[in-house]
């Protein structure tokens, strides 16, 4: 049973840890090992290698190319293979009391070189995360460079320069001094650098913060030989042989992390301390509240280390889950920044699993008493994700999934902690509704990228921590209108985990610390967490019957759209379910920038829709804060319709001309738009529409060029707005024809415009706002993707003519749909360029039919898009760019094809 599992594994932890050191269960690590297998040890006055095991190890996990094992990141295989290189060469030189085959060393040695040299060439120095990769891998390249083997690569000086920047941080007074730093772990990078003899202090049970590659360069470099940490390096390589005789994982020991994560998992999926045994559990509760307090509330991840904000976090979370009250003051003391918590001091960037893990420690006692830490921590998650949708990396693993799992435990708790009815957490309106969206986005996320077999990247463990994060969304009152969905694929879920794992269980290389690692005791307490999730129910704050009426009937409606005939129902209901979400931040929004105008009712039931479906249906990730702004625009854009029709065009004509001037005057020089706006007298609705605009700060960081766009783009809208309203007003003063009331819109229309597609380009396609809208986008997507989506001249030129074409069709689509409304209200449609129209009495008289017209139109406008961005912009953009294309084109069409099913747009009263 789960039951049995989970007590088997607990009693088989505590029975494992030596009873000085305690235990760990990473994987062995050829690089640390490549370091044990370096130390020589005088004995009897002869030199000899202190580790033959260790280096045995090294001829036993050579691979046929030369190479050492890359567990799961290219890191790994430069490290494991430039460390044991240079293990080969000293033995080499050196084989001292081994009877070596030096030929077959010297054979190997060569096929290493072209290895490490392929590896390096195709490193992604940029993407790496690993544990100090920084400093260890050009320490190992000036290593093998004084044994006369050296190396180039186009990522060498970009790594030396982080390099330079990392050490220009670290005196190595730090290290002499009585305070304890992550660099530690890390010594063998300094050796050249540093005096051994001065850290001698820093050894916790012989060992350099429990590293053995780091004690090892300690006990070469030291002057005189230090017996504990030999000592320290023997029991290493005992605990570890059933990893391989010789082998050595990255660090040891590392108990403390293994039992608070195991605990905290086991109980947080319902296992109770009774089922688990009292006397196991007491006596792991009794080992963590003993090293907290000796800590002084503080924990590392094993006895005597370092401490830091992740195991204390977690060490609290596991403490609480045991009944044990402690508190996270001295966590927020030691740890809390201004903007989030830290794992380690001086570390580069805030790890997104910390601030979970430190958020679930905050919420797990006196909430409101830490909501300003609390609401401090949850900004600084929702900032990262809300910006940027696929930013899922942590320091600690390589699985997305990994910290996917602890953000939804961790914003549902605390969105479950503001319901409750005994004091509930009194949270910030806004951020519960950034945290309702980024967890909606990542149950969608996760039910799309399901495998057919179950599985999330086809292996157990991230498939239970993928599993585990659906179980915690199953708490959200918007997850109700998916239940079949997610209980679907908890159960699949289980089925795969169940079927890898009832024989032989083998973990996966996911966690990172100087190269990847896995283990077991983890793959397995998360398996048996994902076997044991319940699915979802309904509750009693699920949707009424009436909200889920009209959003059966509202997916029945959008289904027949010809763009989304071949999307499940399911990815339907979610991406309305997603834009409800959104709805009360778009209202809000919009009140503050035109509280005159009109937005709402059914703009607000539409727009948000279009752009998540169409976010979708694209494969796009575009952000929360992306979707967002495109919905703003869009319904700005509507209210600005409704107000420059029922307020502008009732101005006398010298005041309309007076607001032309007025724009024309803001926009004469582009770098000072925004002092000719604060001395403009323009209406303020128009003012404000500007500002949001051009204040944006996506927008004002944007390139030169993409700045130009939005300004050339804005002044076209709203002259043509203005153009549009002056040719309304003429088409309404008909001529008359006996007892005919006839327009002869076509007429003058061609005399002033010249043709249809001149009236389409130059006033009645920018007047949609298709053109800035998309300008507006652009700057958007470099916000989100980190650089110029249209980097060269010719993207550029492509893109504004796709942007031009994509608000043509705009106008036709929307023309098509408000034939009727445009006559009755007296508004120029494209159809008056089509035929002879006119009232007999109160009837109204079209010589020929228009809207087929105007759908030929369209669909010729329509192929020219596609052509345009599959065989002309998709060569010159990236993959996400182009994703995103996708994203703005099918809400046009989304648009458009909701414009010939039913006219949006407000009416005149």
């Amino acid at each position: 049973s789960l039951t049995t599992r989970a007590t088997n594994l607990l009693e088989g932890m505590l029975n494992s840890y030596d009873e000085v050191l305690g235990g760990s269960s990473m994987s062995a690590s050829v690089y640390d090992t490549a370091w044990i297998s370096l130390i020589i040890k005088t004995i009897d006055g002869s030199p000899q290698w202190l580790f033959p095991e260790s280096f045995n190890y090294l001829l036993d996990t050579q691979e046929t190319s030369g190479a050492w094992p890359t567990y799961a990141s290219q890191t790994d295989g430069i490290l494991n293979t430039s460390a044991a290189l240079l293990s080969l060469c000293k033995h080499i030189k050196n084989p001292h009391q081994l009877d070596l085959d030096v030929q077959d060393l010297q054979s190997r040695l060569t096929k290493a070189k072209l290895s490490l040299q392929e590896k390096l060439e195709v490193w992604d120095v940029p993407a790496s995360t690993h544990v100090g990769f920084e400093v260890l891998v050009p320490a190992m390249l000036d290593f093998l460079e004084v044994e006369g083997i050296a190396f180039e690569f186009r990522g060498k000086d970009p790594l030396m320069k982080i390099r330079s920047a990392k050490l220009a941080k670290l005196s190595p007074e730090i290290l002499y001094s009585s305070e304890r730093t992550t660099a530690l772990h890390s010594l063998e990078a300094f050796i050249g650098k540093i005096n051994f003899d001065r850290i001698r202090h820093h050894k916790v049970f012989g060992s350099m913060m429990a590293s053995p590659s780091s004690t090892a360069a300690y006990l070469m470099e030291s002057s005189t030989w230090d017996e504990e940490s030999e000592m320290y390096l023997h029991r290493v390589v005992k605990g570890a042989k059933d990893r391989g005789i010789g082998g050595v994982p990255s660090a040891f020991p590392s108990h403390f992390f293994e039992l608070s994560w195991v605990v905290t998992t086991l109980l947080d999926v319902g296992f109770t301390r009774e089922e688990l045994g009292m006397d196991i559990t007491s006596t792991i509760g009794s080992m963590l509240k003993s090293e907290l307090e000796r800590g002084s509330g503080l924990i590392g991840f094993a006895s005597y280390l370092e401490p830091d904000g992740d195991d204390t976090a977690k060490c609290i979370c596991a403490l609480s889950a045991l009944g044990i009250r402690v508190t996270p003051d001295k966590l927020i003391q030691e740890f809390g920044g201004e903007v989030s918590f830290e794992t380690f001091h001086h570390e580069r960037n805030a790890k997104i699993s910390t601030n979970c893990n430190v958020l679930l420690a905050l919420l797990s006692g006196d909430a409101n008493h830490y909501r300003q830490h609390i609401e401090k921590v949850i900004r600084f998650l929702c900032g990262i994700v809300w910006k940027n949708h696929d930013k899922f990396t942590d320091q600690w693993n390589l699985s997305s999934y990994y910290p996917i799992m602890l953000l939804c435990q961790a914003f549902t708790k605390a969105i479950n902690a503001s319901r409750t009815k005994n004091r509930p957490l009194l949270l910030d309106r806004n951020l519960k509704g950034q945290m309702s969206i980024i967890l909606f986005q990542i149950l969608i996320r996760l039910l799309r990228a399901r495998r057919e077999d179950g599985s999330w990247e086809d292996s157990p463990e991230p498939t239970a921590y993928a599993t585990l994060a659906l179980q915690s969304l199953t708490y959200l009152e918007s997850a109700q209108t998916l239940s079949r969905e997610i209980n679907g694929a908890i159960k699949g879920a289980q089925v795969f985990i169940t079927a890898k794992t009832e024989n032989e269980f083998q973990a996966t290389y996911v966690w990172i610390e100087k190269v990847t690692y896995k283990s077991n005791i983890l793959a397995q307490v998360y398996a048996i967490a994902a076997l044991k999730a319940p699915g979802c129910e309904l509750t009693q704050t699920c949707l009424s019957n009436d909200c889920n009426l009209i959003q059966k009937q509202l997916v029945g409606k959008y289904s027949h759209l010809p763009l989304l005939f071949e999307t499940p129902c399911w990815l339907l209901t979610a991406s309305l379910t997603e834009g409800d979400l959104f709805t009360t931040q778009l209202a809000e929004i919009c009140q503050q920038i035109l509280p005159e105008s009109k937005v709402g009712g059914k703009h607000l039931k539409f727009i948000p829709f279009t752009w998540t479906v169409s976010n979708h249906i694209s494969n796009s990730g575009l952000s929360a804060s992306c979707l967002l702004d495109m919905m703003t625009f869009s319904a700005l854009l509507y209210a600005m319709d409704h107000y420059m029709e029922s307020v502008v065009m009732q101005l006398s004509r010298d005041d309309r001309f007076t607001i032309r001037q007025s724009v024309l005057s803001i926009f004469r020089n582009m770098d000072h738009i925004s002092e000719h706006l604060a001395e403009s007298k323009i209406d303020d609705p128009i003012k404000r529409f500007i500002l949001f605009l051009w204040d944006h700060p996506n927008v004002r960081r944007a390139s030169r060029h993409e700045k130009r766009q939005v300004t050339i783009h804005l002044l076209d809208y709203l002259l043509g707005h203005l153009a549009q309203l002056e040719d309304n007003i003429r088409r309404a003063q008909p001529q008359h024809n006996g007892n005919c009331k006839v327009t002869k819109s076509h007429e003058w229309l061609y005399d002033t415009h010249g043709s249809i597609l001149r009236w389409l380009g130059s006033t009645s396609g920018p007047h949609t706002g298709g053109n800035i809208a998309f300008a507006f986008f652009t700057c958007l997507m470099h916000a989100q993707y980190g650089h110029e989506p249209f980097a060269t001249t010719l993207s550029q030129y492509v893109s504004e003519d796709l942007a031009h074409h994509m608000s043509i069709l705009s106008r036709l689509y929307n023309d098509y749909g408000s034939i009727t409304r445009d006559m009755e209200e007296g508004n120029i449609n494209t159809a008056d360029f089509l035929s002879l129209q006119w009232y007999q009495g109160s009837s109204l008289i079209i010589a020929d039919d228009p809207k087929q017209q105007l759908l030929s139109l369209a669909r010729y406008e329509k192929m020219t898009i596609g052509s345009i961005i599959q065989q002309s912009l998709s060569p010159l953009v990236s993959e996400a760019v182009l994703n995103g294309v996708n994203v703005f084109f099918n809400a046009v069409e989304m648009y458009g094809q909701m414009y010939v099913m039913k006219d949006h747009t407000p009416r005149m009263k």
